[in-house]
């Protein structure tokens, strides 16, 4: 083909229309590209050791547990909110990194079920100012006597990670104090969208994503 188009145009028209022609692949549109970041089953002692659990009420606790029933695989995690502790809580974290391009928009989800009823926060934190960077709080009460246990799947809203790691929290709180709230815990998956151009197999980043999250909001501590 390129003899051909030599024996039309000539050597100087040839080397025009090739340039044109890398020019043209290199500014190509750019293609979204969702990619997932993480994702923890809770199967695995390793991925285990990276998570936390807190409260605010001595009766409050939490722990990983198998037996009952799951989104997938045999490991959860079990949180019981304080007794008696009016906006008492208990909580689930770890930290996570952010994804390596630059303009990413991002969403954690996790799959929780409760039979009692449970408020639940699922929260993305700032480690430096421990101010929200996104937060979905959700009311769980996915049975009350039904076999199997559902689970529902909670996303945070989307977010732009605007420090190099952050604090991701699963919170059940106890508004008014009444009685003891549980809820089942399991599969975190943290995933990333942006505008990215592919050239020679490389993704580049190449979004400018707002944040919607409730960057300002103090969270709790």
């Amino acid at each position: 083909m390129v003899k051909r188009l030599g024996r039309w145009l000539g050597r100087g028209t040839l080397a025009g229309a090739m340039a044109i022609s890398l020019v043209g692949a290199v500014a190509a549109p750019a293609n979204a590209a969702t990619l997932t970041i993480s994702y923890d089953d809770f199967e695995t002692s390793a991925s285990r050791s990276n998570w936390q659990f807190s409260t605010t009420g001595g009766d409050g606790w939490g722990q990983f547990d198998w037996g009952l029933p799951t989104h997938s695989g045999s490991q959860l995690a079990d949180l019981f909110s304080p007794w008696d502790q009016a906006g008492g809580w208990t909580a689930i974290s770890r930290t996570m990194t952010r994804a390596w391009w630059a303009g990413n928009s991002c969403n954690v989800s996790v799959w929780l079920a409760s039979r009692e009823g449970a408020n639940v926060n699922v929260e993305v934190i700032d480690p430096n100012t421990w101010n929200y960077m996104a937060l979905k709080s959700v009311y769980i009460q996915t049975e009350t006597r039904a076999e199997p246990l559902h689970y529902i799947q909670v996303m945070t809203p989307a977010f732009t990670p605007s420090v190099s790691s952050f604090v991701f929290r699963v919170s059940i709180v106890n508004p008014d104090g009444d009685h003891q709230r549980w809820v089942l815990v399991d599969d975190v998956k943290y995933t990333c969208a942006s505008a990215a151009v592919v050239r020679s197999g490389a993704v580049d980043g190449a979004g400018d994503h707002k944040d919607h999250g409730h960057r300002r909001t103090p969270a709790r501590t």
